[in-house]
């Protein structure tokens, strides 16, 4: 993962993403022919950087979910369930939204409508004045008033078509982004079925300095399940949304997840 945020599905998605190889241009896939009683997935966190020589910590968020399945691997590809055909959508919505990025200043295209529009706004307003006046008369067929008033309303008429289509694919995808959400939650209870049952968390902006928990998932005979928090001689009861939340959560990120097949999930960890 190398994004700022990626969701524990995508990243499953990525990995039996078939790849080609190189020497004869063959494609190799992966699917998952038999699921194991326990699920342990290990988030690739440390990289190394050639140039510098040194290892360092990915700290990108990681949506964690509190059921996954691997159903959509068992076939012949990912687009079982119309996850792909949903990602080449987004991916879509996406090139069109990056075409508005201007990488000279950081801005996009309608900022730069913006400044321009209001630049001739101001240059015809600077036509009226009667030293530009003066000015002008000494430039044959010169009408720059005229020409700011034509060069303003063409900008603000791109700017204004581009702002209402930015507007739709905005809305597009956010569409297909919670299409895509609801395929991810919609988890069919079978033995390609997984239940979330600890979360093991480095905090640290290195991989060689830092601090290290784990949150469990716990039964309890009058509260439910609740998540139990492990942290060096400290055991508390925590709020899921600690585990579970969506937005970024700076340094301290998760490295190693470790799933119960729900179907054993009783037998597994001992409830």
């Amino acid at each position: 993962m190398d994004s700022q945020s990626a969701d524990i599905n995508e990243c499953l998605d990525r990995f039996f993403e078939p790849t080609e190889i190189a020497s004869d241009s063959r494609i190799r896939s992966s699917r998952v022919v038999d699921a194991p009683p326990v699920l342990c997935i290990q988030v690739q966190r440390v990289q190394f950087d050639m140039e510098k020589m040194m290892a360092f910590k990915i700290n990108s968020h990681l949506r964690v979910r509190s059921q996954i399945s691997l159903t959509r691997f068992t076939g012949s590809g990912t687009g079982d369930l119309g996850v792909e055909g949903l990602k080449r959508r987004l991916a879509s919505v996406d090139r069109r939204l990056d075409t508005l990025a201007l990488p000279s200043d950081g801005s996009d295209v309608l900022e730069a409508l913006g400044r321009v529009q209001a630049f001739m706004e101001g240059v015809e307003k600077w036509a009226h004045l009667d030293a530009a006046h003066e000015l002008l008369a000494d430039l044959p067929g010169a009408d720059v008033r005229g020409t700011a008033e034509t060069v303003s309303t063409l900008v603000g008429s791109l700017a204004s078509t581009l702002s209402d289509a930015r507007g739709r694919w905005a809305q597009e995808r956010e569409e297909t982004a919670e299409e895509i959400d609801r395929v991810y939650d919609d988890v069919v209870v079978d033995s390609m079925a997984y239940t979330l049952h600890a979360v093991f968390i480095h905090s640290g902006m290195t991989p060689e300095f830092g601090h290290y928990w784990i949150y469990i998932r716990d039964y309890h005979k009058e509260h439910g399940v609740r998540w139990l928090k492990f942290n060096d001689s400290n055991v508390a009861v925590v709020d899921k949304d600690e585990i579970f939340r969506v937005g970024p959560g700076g340094f301290a990120n998760p490295y190693y997840l470790v799933y119960a097949r729900t179907v054993d999930l009783d037998s597994t960890v001992g409830i």
